[in-house]
Order: structure tokens, then C-alpha cells, then sequence
């Protein structure tokens, strides 16, 4: 049914209804501009007709602007660690450097920085790189003045000589002439083991530290294990030989002269004056002195380092 259609039932109904109350009733207008009459329904019911169809979708409108950006979100787990890289190439190795030396020296009693004795220790670069440490590469050096207990060489001389040694002094010399052949000797200072009625060992030597062969043995602790005491091992010669042979020394077992047995003072080689030794294979404590002989015989010297 079309919109005038109804429009036309809508109208019949009403005038149906003024007929049936008795009145006449005016004709009911069309919104469109045109009237229906009873007559042209010719008095039937009305019925209202079916939906029209669905009339196509209309076109899509223009999109709405963008919304604001939402907030970040969080952060995410760190991911795992990778694999440690293959190791690179080794480096040049780098230039050679200098040597650092250092260079220790015994200091006797009465060394002007110990007293007491002790040691200087120089140390410093080797800047010309021969192993040795020299004057002039000093860079520090310090003292420790506490006691050191040092190591006296001493040997017998492998020349032997008759009463006449020139005295005490004389007998010093040939000490100091044998070492001096003898590289691991040579600059130290050496006494002869020989006694006057003005001087002795035990008056006049220097006392402190131990007793070693040219080898290293140990003979004696102390001066006075070497004075009263059995030698622990007999004293070789510069070389480091063992010799046998007498010795000169006119001192007794205490380090002191043996009276009227010195050779006149070891400036006698006549055969009527004595001297008073012993034996290189004599360690016990009369090694010093068991015995006299003639000044004109020969004989070795015990030389001490000083």
C-alpha cells in the first residue's frame, strides 16, 4: 500500500464514523492537497500494507581526526648475553728493558754510618746493561747497621819462607802478595798468624765472624772457638788446595806470643834462633803451636782476612 493509500483508509474510517454518528462530516485533506470521499472507498475496511524494502546503505562519511598516542609501555626483559668472541691475536712483544742492580759491601766496626759494622746496599739501573752496577748508576743508597756476622777467609800460603819475614809487617805483605794472585781474593786485606813480644793476634786482629776455608768450609763459629777450640776442618791454601806443610806463627793457643820462639822478632834466619809453629794437618787446639824449629829452616803462614 502507497502513503496516499493510507492516507485514503484513514479518511474513510473517519467519515464512516460521522455517518454512523448522524452528522456530516467535512472532508478530511490530504497533506499532499487532495480530499477522499467515503465513496471512493466504497465504504471497505482498510488494511495497512507490508514494510517497504530496505532502501541501500548511504555512503561512508570521511574518516574522524586521529586520538591522542596512548603512554608508553614498559620496558622489556633484558634479552641474554651473546657469546664471548673468539680472542684476538697476541701483541709484539715489546722492547727490552734496562736491569735494576743491586750491590751489597760489609762495613767493618768503625764504618762512619755503623759503627757497630754492617752492611751499604747501592741499588740502581744497569744503563750500559754490563751486569755491574757502577758509581755513577747509584740511585739509592741505604745502611743496615744491624750485626752482621761475617765470613773470614783464611789459608795458608803455598810459598814457604825461613825466620826472616821482615818482621810482622814483612809477614803481612806475603799474605797480601798471595792473595793478591787470587781473583776471588784479590782487594781484601790479609794478616799473617804470627806473634812479637809487642804484638799478637789476639791484641791486634779484627775479631767479628765466622772462619771459612778459600772453599767456603767452616774452620771455626768465633775468634775464640779459633783460639781455644778444635778447628772444625783444615785451613788449604789460596788456591784452595790441601797442603801439608809446618807454619811459622810463634803464638800459642790464646792468640798470644810464645816467648823467645819468634825468630828474634821474624827477622832471624840464623839457625841458632827458634821459631815456634805447627802443621797444616794439626786441627786440634794446639794447631797454632806445638813445637819449635831453627830460623833457617822453611815454613808457611796462616793469613787471616781482616
Amino acid at each position: 500500500m502507497t502513503m496516499n493509500g493510507f492516507r485514503a483508509a484513514a479518511l474513510l474510517i473517519s467519515t464512516s464514523a460521522a455517518v454512523m454518528l448522524g452528522g456530516c462530516a467535512a472532508p478530511a485533506n490530504d497533506p499532499s492537497g487532495s480530499s477522499t470521499t467515503s465513496a471512493e472507498t466504497n465504504g471497505a475496511p482498510v488494511t495497512a500494507g507490508a514494510d517497504g524494502a530496505m532502501g541501500a546503505p548511504g555512503a561512508t562519511g570521511p574518516a574522524g581526526p586521529m586520538g591522542a598516542s596512548g603512554a608508553d609501555g614498559a620496558a622489556g626483559a633484558t634479552g641474554a648475553r651473546g657469546p664471548v668472541g673468539t680472542p684476538g691475536p697476541t701483541g709484539a712483544h715489546g722492547a727490552a728493558g734496562l736491569t735494576s742492580l743491586v750491590s751489597v759491601t760489609n762495613l767493618p766496626s768503625g764504618d762512619e754510618h755503623c759503627p757497630g759494622g754492617g752492611v751499604q746496599i747501592d741499588s740502581g739501573v744497569d744503563d750500559n746493561s754490563d751486569g755491574t752496577l757502577e758509581p755513577g748508576e747509584i740511585d739509592a743508597t741505604t745502611y743496615d747497621c744491624t750485626a752482621v756476622k761475617r765470613k773470614r777467609t783464611v789459608f795458608v800460603t803455598s810459598q814457604m819462607f825461613d825466620g826472616d819475614l821482615g818482621g810482622i809487617a814483612g809477614a803481612d805483605a806475603k799474605c797480601m802478595a798471595a792473595a793478591a794472585g787470587q781473583p776471588a781474593l784479590a782487594g781484601k786485606t790479609f794478616r799473617a798468624w804470627v806473634s812479637t813480644s809487642s804484638a799478637s793476634p789476639a791484641s791486634s786482629f779484627t775479631s767479628d765472624g765466622s772462619f771459612v776455608t778459600v772453599g767456603g768450609d767452616l774452620i771455626a763459629e768465633t775468634f775464640n772457638n779459633l783460639r781455644e777450640g778444635t778447628l772444625m776442618t783444615k785451613i788449604t791454601s789460596e788456591t784452595g788446595a790441601s797442603v801439608s806443610s809446618r807454619v811459622w806463627s810463634g803464638t800459642d793457643e790464646n792468640g798470644y806470643n810464645v816467648s823467645d820462639s819468634d825468630c828474634a822478632g821474624w827477622t832471624s834466619a840464623d839457625g841458632s834462633d827458634n821459631g815456634a809453629g805447627s802443621s797444616t794437618d794439626t786441627i786440634q787446639w794446639y794447631w797454632a803451636s806445638y813445637n819449635t824449629q831453627s830460623c833457617d829452616q822453611q815454613a808457611a803462614l796462616y793469613c787471616f782476612e781482616q
